[in-house]
């Protein structure tokens, strides 16, 4: 147990039958960056049974928020969870996405499917990321309409940073299937958004179900934008954690 924290819940927000956000306690010495996965453990038949999740809270909050969308049984025994119930955490964080390995000027498109949304709620919950691009946009692929509630979870987040009232941020939701994917053209943003793709200029942070960022990422890379590495930072970065 000495890779795992065991907190309790302080909080649960039912945005809907679908969709919570829960809050728990912060442990003293846990440190991550914006955009960081980790995992969190429920008990199940006397086992912990493990799931990924990205940190969605504001670094120097003093309590660790994830948004949850309740599919499959480990969701379902959070959502019935009850306040200072047991949820365990590993301490190690995962991921790629941090504004550390991307050049931070110009236009930050960030583009994401279904849950993968958790990660960008954590990168506009800083402030300092409002001083480093003109404009910031976020663009979320969900499969069915009752996924648009996450736009709920981004709407408080506006009202409660007076800093987001200032900058030019847009947030938009598609639903969009397999037949839809195939069809998505380079045309495509030009067509959604009044902000054309430039060199140099855009920048592009991606993540969610594969198929769907190969796509974006192929269209990205024809307009000569560069991917990000370890050691080189570039114009896109994918969330591969998956």
């Amino acid at each position: 147990m000495k890779k795992i924290y065991k907190l309790h819940l302080k909080s649960k927000y039912k945005w809907n039958k679908k969709l919570i956000t829960i809050k728990l306690f912060k442990p003293i010495n846990f440190l991550f960056k914006p955009g960081n996965f980790t995992q969190l453990g429920v008990l199940k038949n006397k086992k912990i049974i493990w799931k990924s999740y990205s940190i969605s809270s504001n670094l120097n909050n003093k309590n660790l928020e994830f948004c949850i969308y309740i599919v499959g049984k480990f969701t379902n025994i959070l959502n019935i969870l009850k306040i200072g119930n047991i949820i365990y955490m590993k301490k190690k964080t995962y991921g790629f996405v941090s504004l550390d390995n991307l050049k931070k000027f110009g236009n930050l498109w960030m583009i994401c499917t279904g849950s993968a949304l958790g990660i960008f709620i954590s990168i506009i919950n800083q402030n300092n990321v409002w001083k480093y691009f003109i404009n910031i946009i976020i663009l979320h692929f969900v499969k069915y309409k009752k996924e648009f509630s996450y736009f709920k979870i981004i709407f408080n987040l506006y009202k409660k940073n007076s800093f987001l009232l200032k900058k030019n941020f847009y947030f938009f939701q598609n639903i969009i299937r397999k037949k839809k994917i195939n069809n998505l053209k380079n045309n495509y943003f030009k067509k959604k958004f009044d902000l054309k793709i430039k060199k140099n200029i855009s920048k592009f942070i991606i993540c969610g179900k594969p198929n769907i960022l190969k796509k974006i990422k192929n269209i990205l890379i024809n307009k000569n934008l560069k991917l990000c590495k370890f050691n080189y930072k570039g114009d896109i970065i994918i969330e591969n954690f998956w």
